[in-house]
């Protein structure tokens, strides 16, 4: 499982590597994941 899951991943990094703009996004997104994240964890 994990195995399918880096490769895919490999994947997806290549097939979005050949689009910056969809670096910028997925690299927004990340970033809005991880403090939604943090976020959550200091409430509780």
């Amino acid at each position: 499982m994990a195995a399918y899951a880096s490769i895919s991943r490999v994947a997806a990094n290549r097939f979005i590597a050949e689009r910056p703009v969809l670096v910028d996004a997925v690299a927004r997104a990340n970033m809005a994941m991880v403090s939604f994240i943090s976020a959550k964890e200091e409430e509780a």
